[in-house]
């Protein structure tokens, strides 16, 4: 038997990359209640919303428990299945068909445990030890019925179970918020269960052959041990491959760690292992919110969330991936300083929107945005009716799929062009001899032709060389080509005699070493689309920086390799568009309206609008 491989490289091959990547959006608030997303559940005693009581409640559990309490176990019941079936009836009617205008090709449905787990009685009354409502045909009477009615419209469904027995965490997307929780009250068998349930049921009708992809649970807690969540997620592949096959259907892994970019990676390696890397089509899921905690709310300025977006997308493009969830919230900081003296509100919201739109373009599998809407809410952050005009997302760029056979094409190769990004965010843009980084967009930015010109210290590895096409790996000497000067001036990137960074043109007949620069590539053995890289001139030795105001470059420090000297090489792929034509209509405002929105709008219904939701 051939020794199994292992590594980043090998993950991707597994996994490959969609030809149409999911672009959905969350149904939040449909079969999992939680503030601002779900419909407004009605007290006729005190006309407001139950989440907006004194004793307010902030998950399901809690709500039901105060249902039960004032209404009585029947009448809570009642509202529960008629919020339900309202909202079924809504997605029926006008939901799907409202996704579609949007340019949407997917939706990914929460789905909590005592939906799936169906009772053989007539639906027993919740108590308030067990407060959740169960109904007999709950999977007949609205996840049948919310793929069929997608894939009416050619929408695909991601299903996600998105609040496991125990729970996988102790906050409200789980279902209850609960201060004692332990990692240990997660049942972890029991939720392979209820996947099972799941997988038999969507895998193998030709009538549900839009389910293309399952989430074997949503943000586990990093309470929970690395090799019991790698347990728990191999015990779950299994189970579901019996019934949904590779070729079909997408597996969805959550990669819920903190810190830097390196954990993450090695997350996704140490699963590897522990699985042997035999698995296909399996991908990690990310959630990107860049509203909570003390460093989003009160420190990170605007220009601080974008690069934190596009150090996201280097990440997504290094690991099998799928953007689970992302939203437009920003933190106050963001909203409140830096940038937004010059851009209204509204404008600053549309600039996050396109940084992250290009970010999320380089996951594998694409991105799921929470949330199709934000009821009783008047913000348009969680609201994707708010946020984007139908066809906004006509034109948006696409990365090549590929199959997980030959090249991948998101290598960068010996000829290619690519565009540097710096570690402040911004890309490079090259005018007359001025070299500065200047725009967030990639598609405004210059572009440079990558050509090799030497090998490493060991020489080149295998059949590398200076051939187009060849690969390019860490410690190899290249030039960097204005790709629109090709032809003519023939100008590259140089250090001049003051270690600024500048056009000059190459003279073909004489070595010029301050045209030539050793790139180290970081984390991998091959650049790739949205590789971190340092660029260290080959006459001085001395790093590329950008300065903290991001306005200068020059070589500097000869073996400082720290942040500052980061940049994030990104393939320009034949799709890239003008300014003129952006995939997302930046000129479209966001709507903010002066009135909450109710269920009304939505399910023509009669409701009580209720205070915004806070998503953890």
């Amino acid at each position: 038997m051939p020794a199994v491989k292992f590594g980043l490289e090998e993950c991707r091959k597994k996994a490959g990359r969609r030809k149409e990547p999911w672009r959905g959006v969350n149904l939040g608030g449909f079969l999992l209640l939680e503030p601002g997303t779900a419909i407004d559940i009605i007290d006729p005693t005190k006309q407001k919303s139950v989440f907006d009581l004194p004793d307010k409640s902030s998950c399901e559990y809690d709500l039901m428990q105060i249902m039960v309490r004032d209404l009585g176990a029947e009448k809570a019941a009642e509202k529960i299945v008629e919020h339900r079936r309202r909202y079924i009836d809504y997605l029926e009617r006008a939901g799907f068909k409202d996704m579609k205008k949007r340019n949407l090709n997917a939706v990914r449905i929460p789905i909590p445990y005592w939906i799936a787990f169906q009772p053989d009685e007539p639906t027993p009354l919740p108590t308030r030890q067990d407060p959740y409502v169960r109904e007999q045909n709950a999977l007949a009477l609205y996840i049948d019925r919310a793929i069929a009615g997608a894939r009416k419209e050619g929408l695909q469904v991601v299903l996600d179970l998105h609040a496991a027995p125990g729970g996988e965490n102790d906050g409200p997307p789980c279902g209850r918020e609960w201060k004692n929780w332990q990692w240990e009250n997660w049942s972890r068998e029991r939720s392979q269960e209820a996947l099972e349930i799941l997988a038999e049921r969507y895998g193998s009708k030709s009538e549900f052959d839009n389910v293309t992809g399952i989430e074997v649970c949503n943000e586990p807690s990093e309470k929970v041990p690395s090799h019991v969540q790698y347990e728990f997620y191999q015990a779950s592949v299994d189970k579901i491959r019996k019934h949904m096959p590779a070729e079909r259907v997408t597996i969805i892994l959550p990669n819920f760690k903190r810190g830097s970019m390196q954990n993450f990676i090695n997350y996704a390696k140490g699963w590897q292992l522990f699985s042997g890397g035999g698995y296909e089509n399996v991908v990690f899921d990310f959630h990107y919110y860049y509203c909570f905690g003390h460093w989003f709310q009160q420190r990170a300025t605007l220009a601080d969330q974008l690069r934190e977006v596009m150090r996201n997308a280097s990440l997504l493009a290094a690991i099998p991936a799928v953007v689970g969830e992302w939203s437009l919230g920003l933190g106050e900081k963001a909203l409140s300083g830096e940038f937004v003296e010059i851009l209204s509100k509204e404008k600053a919201q549309q600039l996050f929107k396109e940084i992250q739109i290009d970010a999320y373009s380089c996951a594998s599998h694409g991105w799921f945005f929470w949330n199709w809407m934000d009821l009783g809410g008047d913000g348009i952050e969680w609201d994707f009716q708010k946020c984007f005009a139908p066809g906004s997302l006509s034109s948006q760029k696409i990365l090549p799929a590929w199959d997980g056979r030959g090249q991948d094409p998101l290598e960068i190769c010996n000829g290619d062009h690519v565009v540097l990004r710096s570690h402040h965010g911004k890309c490079v843009v090259a005018k007359n001899t001025s070299v500065q980084p200047l725009s967030w967009f990639e598609i405004d930015a210059s572009a440079f032709k990558v050509i090799t010109i030497g090998p490493g210290p060991d020489g080149f590895v295998g059949e590398d060389g200076l051939q187009q096409g060849s690969a390019i790996r860490d410690g190899y000497v290249v030039r960097l080509q204005l790709s629109e000067d090709i032809g003519k001036g023939d100008k590259c990137l140089a250090v001049d005699a003051e270690d600024a960074i500048v056009l000059k043109s190459f003279d073909t007949e004489k070595e010029d070493a301050t045209t030539a620069f050793i790139i180290h590539v970081v984390q991998e053995s091959k650049l790739r689309h949205c590789g971190i890289v340092f660029l260290q001139n080959r006459k001085t030795f001395k790093l590329i920086v950008t300065e903290p105001n991001g306005k200068r470059m020059h070589a500097k420090w000869m073996e400082d390799y720290d942040k500052w000297q980061i940049f994030s090489v990104e393939k320009r792929f034949s799709q890239s568009m003008p300014k003129s034509e952006r995939r997302v209509d930046f000129n479209h405002t966001p709507v903010r309206v002066n009135r909450k929105r109710t269920m009304e709008d939505e399910l023509d219904v009669n409701v009580t609008p209720q205070p915004q939701r806070t998503r953890r």
